[in-house]
């Protein structure tokens, strides 16, 4: 309940924050209530509120992932205007370190095995909420990161950014973003679903990324994914005389990946 509080504040307050300052009042007329904050001061406490907000849900982080479930909620069911929504949207991301840090959405995720849902669902909020430009940047962040491989736990928000609410249309060839990420993604993605002392869970973050790569793919780019596929399998699918068979867990992942 703390996280809709808190956020519920900070929205009302930025809601303040946001209006246009009042033309001062004429000589006969009597000024705002006292109890009314400036802007400015509503901005400030507001920002106060989301630091508290974000300091708890990273903190809690590597217990539970439940706090951003309960932090996604909050900003889906908040009150305010789009305005103060995006203004909300935009200071509790940049105290939760994104764009920059978009794994530490995914902290327990990769080494405990946690669900990914909380976190996704994070993420879509914050994109139905932040304005279009912060929203590219975030999308970005976490398709490079996870394209480059060095966190694999990043893969758990591939299908909020592809998929999520705001993602782009699957049947149309509209590239909001670019795309050029696409192979190597699905190599990553391959990777981790066929090489030996990766992780189940990882494995099952990976497919789920393939998946959504996929599916979200414009129509132009489906026959080059699938060809890479292809590519990084060939060995795997053409076996000739005096040549190793793959083991049990490559040929497995190479399956999977195909049916993804």
């Amino acid at each position: 309940a703390l996280p809709r509080v808190l956020t519920a504040t900070a929205v009302s307050l930025a809601g303040r924050a946001t209006t246009p300052p009042s033309p001062a009042p004429e000589p006969d007329e009597k000024p705002a209530p006292a109890l009314v904050p400036s802007p400015e001061l509503a901005g400030e406490l507001a920002e106060k509120v989301l630091a508290v907000l974000a300091g708890i849900a990273l903190d809690e982080l590597d217990a539970s992932a439940s706090t951003l479930g309960n932090l996604a909620e909050a900003l889906e069911v908040s009150p305010g205007d789009a305005e103060a929504m995006a203004w909300v949207a935009s200071k509790l991301a940049a105290r939760m370190g994104l764009p920059r840090e978009p794994s530490k959405l995914c902290r327990g995720v990769e080494a405990q095995g946690g669900s990914p849902n909380e976190a996704r669902r994070l993420v879509v909020a914050l994109l139905a909420s932040l304005p279009f430009d912060e929203a590219m940047a975030l999308r970005n962040s976490i398709l490079t990161a996870a394209a480059g491989g060095t966190s694999t736990s990043v893969l758990a928000l591939v299908p909020a950014v592809l998929l999520g609410k705001g993602a782009p249309p699957a049947d149309t060839n509209s590239k909001p973003f670019d795309w050029s990420f696409g192979t190597q993604l699905l190599q990553v993605a391959c990777k981790c679903t066929s090489s030996e002392g990766v992780g189940q869970n990882v494995e099952l973050l990976a497919l789920d990324a393939l998946e959504a790569l996929v599916v979200a793919s414009p129509r132009d780019e489906v026959a080059a994914l699938l060809k890479s596929i292809q590519e990084t399998f060939k060995h795997v699918l053409k076996v000739g005389s005096g040549q190793s068979p793959p083991s049990a867990r490559t040929a497995r992942g190479a399956a999977r990946c195909w049916a993804a």
